[in-house]
């Protein structure tokens, strides 16, 4: 009987071992395999990303490659990179993306909390303007006082010290001769030791961008499909739409305008693409509205972004020459394939922007401006403005997508990335938010590679009417440079959706109505140049990229007025928020004239102030001036 029974346990083993077996070799078989994209913020000319063995070079934030592969893990990704650099890997299982970011170790070595201040110590001012400069000190240090030499016209002020976000300012109006100033903040360590910042001023009234630039780019419709005809249609829907009337006046020529060749000595544009030349497109742009500039495209690298056309990095004085020749006015300056630090490679661009500019003013012409484009990957908020930029983007490449993420981010991830950075705005140097999706309708190109993983040229939803007027809103209380980047042409077709039927007219009321708005408008180009104050005490929307609660932020405006923006994160309804005025920087006792920039609507508040409710995705925004 023992003999039968261990047969029977011999004969059930076995058969349950193959049956695993069997099992595991089906698993095998049919384990299901993704099509993972692979990005790169700002990598090398010389670096690798090894993706399970396959190797891939020239990766840049705009066209993914691919590779198909089952689930991957970090240990399948190595990343072979020339001394100077660092890469961070990030896997997401989730979407199939891959985003590696290189950051060059000159800038992350630099430390900013070694420094006294935690914000601008470079200003920029026109003669006799208002000035303000929020006085920031890194922690464990206090502000003690201000020696303002020979400048008159300041002084240190002490009410905000202890509400809101707890500072010492200096505010007051600018010298009224132009050059260059500079006064010196006293501070103190928790044991009394002394410490001192230097402030530079520059007052003059031949700034780059003393307001944000206000502008429309190709890259999120056309990407590469750029011509002349294309753009004059595009400049005739910007004069009738109303947007040159409302400030929108560079358009802009991303990637792709030039001659596909590696030899950085031959750039030159497209013939086949621009017949009559850069000039000659220059001047069909001023014969539709001579208040119309033109912007272009490099790349601080041996080739641009889109591997199409050389970069600029050792050239960038014939380059600038040859775009100063055919009348071009800024320059969009990328980072991809880089060969040096950005502060070398923007700094050596500056340099030669710098003497441009002097021999602009000399001839009484407009000046050239300077936008740099490396994605806030090694904090150009510290640097930008010593490297001659006036504005610098501080996130990724924007999405048409409401929360996002930090490498895709939509609205919402997009002002998380830069809503603590408020005290490195000012006058000529902005923290830009990237282009505004708005007009774009779930049809665009580049910007449709969302967190959701849509392919370049995938239909997707797009930004509701409520979350364009938030885009809106938010570009403009952080003085973000404001670009365009829709379809204006009569005919509207889908360069990168070339199979899409597009809605004729694509653009809709409801766009207009919200980039020519003359009061949000007038927040983001108010002269006091101030980036809104993030008030985090009065927010429960705290966690970046989750789409719950609100935020709270306050701008100041240049005639003592304030603006004020409560966001609804969520897509939910949010019931009325009151905020306390003194929180706010705003007197208590006192009452203040509200006006709805939206709804238009105009009342008188004293001590709170109602937000009444808010839709889903919705952002209210007031201007409060007190009254007399």
């Amino acid at each position: 009987m023992n003999y039968i029974l261990m047969f029977i346990f011999v004969l059930v083993g076995l058969f349950c071992n193959v049956s695993f077996h069997i099992q595991a070799a089906n698993t095998m078989v049919t384990a299901e395999k993704h099509t993972y994209t692979i990005y790169s913020d700002g990598m090398p000319a010389d670096a690798v990303v090894l993706v399970a063995g396959k190797e891939f070079r020239n990766l840049n934030a705009q066209n993914g490659q691919t590779i198909v592969a089952e689930i991957l893990t970090e240990s399948d990704i190595q990343v072979q990179v020339g001394e100077g650099y660092t890469a961070k890997v990030m896997l997401d299982n989730a979407n199939y993306q891959i985003n590696v970011i290189f950051i060059d170790d000159s800038e992350s070595a630099f430390d900013p909390a070694t420094a006294p201040l935690a914000c601008a110590n470079l200003l920029y001012a026109k003669p006799g303007a208002p000035f303000r400069h929020k006085l920031i000190a890194n922690e464990g240090l206090t502000v003690t006082d201000v020696d303002f030499g020979c400048i008159s016209t300041l002084s240190l002020r002490e009410d905000r010290f202890n509400i809101g976000n707890k500072y010492k300012y200096v505010a007051g109006t600018a010298p009224e001769a132009e050059g260059e100033y500079a006064y010196t903040v006293n501070l103190k360590d928790a044991e009394g030791q002394q410490k001192q910042a230097i402030v530079r001023l520059i007052v003059s009234d031949f700034l780059q961008s003393p307001t944000p630039m206000m502008a429309w780019l190709t890259w999120n419709w056309f990407a590469r499909s750029i011509s002349h005809s294309k753009m004059v249609e595009i400049a005739k829907g910007m004069e009738k739409h109303g947007l040159v009337d409302a400030g929108f006046r560079m358009i802009v020529l991303d990637d792709a305008w030039a001659n596909e060749t590696q030899d950085k000595s031959q750039l030159n544009y497209d013939a086949a693409k621009f017949p009559y030349g850069i000039a000659g497109l220059k001047k069909a742009f001023q014969d539709i509205n001579p208040r119309l500039k033109l912007g272009i495209y490099s790349d601080a690298g041996t080739m641009t972004c889109e591997y199409y056309q050389p970069g600029s990095f050792g050239f960038e004085a014939q380059h600038i020459n040859l775009f100063n020749s055919w009348g071009v006015d800024m320059l969009k300056y990328d980072y991809c394939n880089s060969e040096a630090s950005t502060r070398i490679s923007y700094s050596r661009m500056g340099k030669v922007i710098e003497a441009l500019n002097n021999q602009r003013r000399e001839a009484h012409s407009i000046p050239f401006v300077f936008n740099i484009c490396e994605w806030g990957s090694s904090q150009p908020w510290l640097w930008g403005a010593e490297a001659g930029g006036s504005s610098w983007r501080a996130t990724a490449d924007v999405r048409e997508d409401w929360i996002g993420n930090s490498s895709r981010p939509g609205v919402i991830a997009a002002t998380d990335e830069v809503r603590r950075l408020w005290m490195y705005g000012g006058v000529n140097r902005f923290n830009d938010l990237d282009m505004m999706c708005i007009g774009l309708h779930g049809l665009g190109g580049p910007s449709n590679n969302t967190v959701s993983n849509q392919e370049n040229g995938g239909a997707i939803i797009g930004l509701t009417p409520t979350q364009a007027r938030t885009q809106m809103s938010l570009w403009c209380m952080f003085s973000s440079p404001l670009s365009l980047t829709c379809d204006l042409r009569e005919t509207p077709m889908g360069e990168a959706n070339s199979e899409v039927t597009m809605p004729d007219p694509l653009i809709t009321d409801d766009d207009i109505a919200t980039l020519t708005n003359p009061e949000i408008i007038a927040l983001n180009q108010d002269i006091l140049g101030q980036q809104a104050e993030y008030m985090e005490a009065l927010s429960t929307g705290t966690t970046d990229y989750e789409g719950k609660g609100y935020d709270v932020y306050v701008k100041d405006l240049a005639d003592g007025s304030f603006a004020v923006a409560v966001v609804n994160r969520s897509d939910n309804e949010q019931s009325s928020i009151s905020l306390p005025l003194h929180e706010l920087y705003m007197q208590a006792g006192r009452t203040y004239l509200c006006h709805d920039v939206w709804s238009k609507a105009s009342f008188e508040v004293k001590d709170t102030l109602a937000t009444g409710t808010l839709s889903p995705c919705e952002t209210r925004v007031f201007t409060l001036k007190l009254k007399k």
